[in-house]
């Protein structure tokens, strides 16, 4: 993301409180599609206790990222990963978690994050993160190692790869 829109998110979300956006990575598939699919995002005021499963907005390297938390640790610290990421990403400070998900639009539906069906979601998820995490992380070094092949014959083989060893739970 570049920094200009970084610093403008934060100052919506300063100046308002919110912020709605279309997101333009692919680390929260299926839940939430770039370029396509719509996030609400609440500014995180001093007062408020993140959970685990909480969807958040954070800093990391001059970045904005919108990560789940899979652990709470001491200290106000943080574990964090994306429904499509293969490692976790540790020790995410609180300050550096400046909002949280409250609702998005896949597929043109609308859906808050007290919905019962996301929170359906996120138990299949969260279930299913180990096997889900390992065989991502299978694909991902399979993938890094075709980019000698031509790319039509890489874009068939990235697709037989994710049908046969990428777990992913389809968001309804």
């Amino acid at each position: 993301m570049k920094k200009e829109i970084v610093s403008s998110i934060e100052d919506v979300l300063n100046s308002f409180g919110s912020i709605t956006y279309k997101v333009s990575g692919k680390s929260m598939m299926p839940m939430i599609v770039p370029n396509r699919d719509i996030v609400t995002v609440k500014r995180k005021t001093e007062d408020m206790k993140l959970n685990i499963n909480d969807v958040v907005l954070y800093h990391q390297k001059g970045k904005l990222i919108l990560h789940r938390i899979v652990e709470v640790l001491p200290n106000s610290r943080y574990v964090i990963l994306g429904d499509n990421c293969s490692r976790k990403e540790y020790n995410i400070l609180e300050e550096d978690i400046i909002g949280v998900l409250t609702s998005f639009k896949h597929n043109g539906i609308h859906y808050e994050t007290t919905d019962e069906r996301y929170a359906e979601y996120v138990k299949r998820l969260r279930n299913s993160e180990f096997i889900r995490t390992k065989s991502k992380l299978i694909y991902d070094i399979i993938v890094q190692h075709l980019t000698i092949l031509p790319s039509p014959f890489i874009t068939k083989v990235k697709t037989c790869l994710r049908k046969l060893i990428v777990f992913q739970i389809e968001f309804v």
